[in-house]
């Protein structure tokens, strides 16, 4: 819970994508990821020592093939000290073999930099998952609907990876800016006076370039907003593409997709674009200073060319990292954006966070005598769903909720679990309100089936246990014998390891419906609640699962949701649901 804590706070940017909110970030870093920090600049930091140990090495070995040892730079004479410190002749072959074990040393810890890096995103990754993930959990149902499951799919699917990546980013910065300093440290020792040549013309550099840098940042903001709606376009496209398809019109969802391709790759380009206008800016302009450096410490200074190459090596060096350095700042400003999205997100899903009181302990075992809805209202939108509804639902009884789409039964439904929380009146268990009692709890001793079912791609065993975790081989027979699905799960070679395909496709629809009941029956519910449990099954199916259902009726208590009449005729109560009120048929 804190590290989920830690991660809503660090989010909690502009996402405007401006220099200011990347200093801001870069404190929050600091602040709320102390170690993390501490471990990926420094495992940067320690790789840069080394290297610019190894390639202070060429120092002595290009004096010792030169045959000159007068003059000796500050540099140079640490190095010859440190041969004395540990007591090792100060010789080029000795030279070489430190050369040779800094280099393999270096190789071996970029790689492991390159690993921790690594873990650095994927922990905060599952940070920000796990953050968006607990927001839906505790936001109210109609936050939910109103955010969409596309939006949401991308918030943990594409921007928690891109949010994760500018954290890694700017902890890397952080051991690059350390590491540059270094390297200008040991730039100085050579000539301070190339140094900080190069140093000003840097400055200039980056000055100028601030402009593409807002530019870059603008471009991220419009790849993120058309990113996600190309998924939610494609996602819809894949889910409808049967009825599309059957009517001869998948070619307009098509051009539509396309376009908004068509314009996430220009705006892609553009992104690639800018940051290398910005690297060859940098480099042009980072060539230009060495040479300058190098033609004015042999012309002007009159510096030996051994300290020319290593200053040449070591620039060589820098470079790269000033280059990395303004590659990192390109991508969190393409990147920024995420946390405009998840901060959004997030913020939309507790704007309206559910009211119930707080955590209760009281659990619900039995229902002796039924579940009642009194006096209950709820609007959704400007709509009214439930004026007034009073129902009661008596125990080990089937009862039958008729009525028109939209008239307010699958509301009913969604008050009865606790996914929607009436403005006005209460929702009784054997005469207690159930807002005395532990959500969860009561939640667990619930099983719906749904108008439409849901199955993943996996097997019947799998899809079980997703919804009753203990259950074993002959609770799943048992549930599967109630629900009258034994036959043609036996009949499979595979038994209860039988892949369903996606959503069940493998399966007919009466036998999803039947699989569908005893996935329900298997969690041993108190209360039974179906969805328009015939609504898309023909005669003979309809009146298998009728026949299923009857025999349900005397061991659980039963509320099915329909607009046929065929359910009405085994009810033991049967009431009309029409315009958000409910009377007694």
């Amino acid at each position: 819970m804190e590290k989920v804590d830690k991660a809503s706070r660090i989010i909690e940017r502009d996402g405007k994508g401006t220099m200011f909110s990347l200093l801001m970030l870069f404190l929050d870093l600091v602040k709320f990821y102390p170690l993390r920090s501490i471990v990926g600049s420094g495992a940067t930091v320690i790789l840069s020592i080394f290297e610019l140990i190894g390639i202070s090495a060429l120092l002595p070995i290009v004096t010792i093939l030169n045959g000159s040892n007068d003059n000796q730079s500050v540099l140079q004479r640490f190095i010859v000290s440190f041969f004395d410190a540990i007591s090792v002749t100060y010789s080029l072959q000795n030279v070489l073999i430190l050369a040779m074990f800094l280099g393999a040393f270096v190789v071996i810890l970029r790689g492991f930099t390159t690993f921790i890096y690594a873990s650095l995103v994927a922990s905060w990754r599952k940070e920000f998952v796990a953050m968006i993930v607990d927001a839906i959990r505790d936001a109210r149902w109609s936050s939910i609907e109103d955010e969409g499951r596309h939006s949401l799919f991308s918030a943990i699917q594409t921007e928690a990876t891109f949010a994760a990546q500018v954290l890694s980013n700017c902890v890397s910065l952080i051991g690059n800016g350390i590491a540059f300093l270094l390297f200008c440290g040991a730039c100085a020792l050579v000539s301070w006076e190339a140094t900080f040549a190069l140093g000003i013309g840097g400055a200039a550099i980056l000055f100028f370039l601030t402009p593409l840098f807002r530019k870059i940042s603008k471009i991220g903001q419009g790849i993120a907003t058309t990113n996600r709606k190309i998924k939610q376009s494609i996602l819809e496209f894949l889910s409808s593409h049967k009825m599309l398809r059957s009517m001869n019109v998948s070619e307009m969802a098509e051009d539509y997709i396309n376009r908004l391709t068509v314009n996430y790759c220009q705006r892609t380009v553009q992104q690639a674009a800018y940051p290398m206008l910005i690297s060859s800016i940098v480099e042009i302009g980072l060539l230009a200073g060495v040479l300058f450096s190098i033609w004015m410490m042999s012309s002007k200074m009159g510096q030996p060319v051994e300290e020319i190459i290593l200053l040449l090596a070591l620039f060589s060096r820098l470079t790269p990292r000033l280059l990395v350095t303004q590659q990192s700042v390109s991508l969190m400003l393409s990147n920024f954006p995420s946390f405009s999205v998840l901060a959004g997100t997030v913020k939309r899903l507790k704007s309206n966070i559910k009211t119930r009181a707080e955590a209760k302990s009281a659990n619900i075992s039995e229902i002796a005598d039924g579940v009642e809805l009194r006096h209950v209202c709820l609007t959704l939108g400007q709509k009214r769903v439930l004026d007034n509804v009073s129902v009661k639902f008596p125990a080990r009884q089937l009862t039958v909720l008729l009525g028109p789409s939209g008239g307010g039964k699958s509301t009913i439904l969604d008050c009865l679990t606790g996914l929607r929380i009436p403005e006005q009146g209460q929702i009784l268990v054997d005469g207690g309100d159930l807002n005395a009692f532990s959500i969860e709890n009561w939640r667990s001793q619930i099983a719906i089936v749904p108008q439409e079912q849901h199955f993943f791609r996996s097997s019947i065993r799998s899809n079980f246990l997703i919804y009753a975790a203990t259950a074993n081989d002959d609770d799943m027979w048992s549930a599967l014998e109630e629900a009258d699905a034994t036959d043609f799960v036996k009949r499979h070679p595979s038994g209860l390891d039988a892949e369903l395909g996606d959503e069940g496709l493998n399966l007919s629809g009466g036998q999803r419906q039947r699989l569908s009941i005893a996935r329900a029956l298997l969690r041993k519910p108190l209360l039974l609640l179906l969805d328009e449990p015939t609504s898309a099954l023909d005669a003979e199916s309809e009146e298998k699962i009728r026949d299923t259902i009857c025999k349900l009726k005397t061991k659980y208590t039963v509320v099915a949701v329909t607009h046929r009449p065929a359910l009405a005729d085994i009810a033991d109560n049967t009431f009309l649901v029409d315009s958000g009120k409910v009377t007694s048929k």
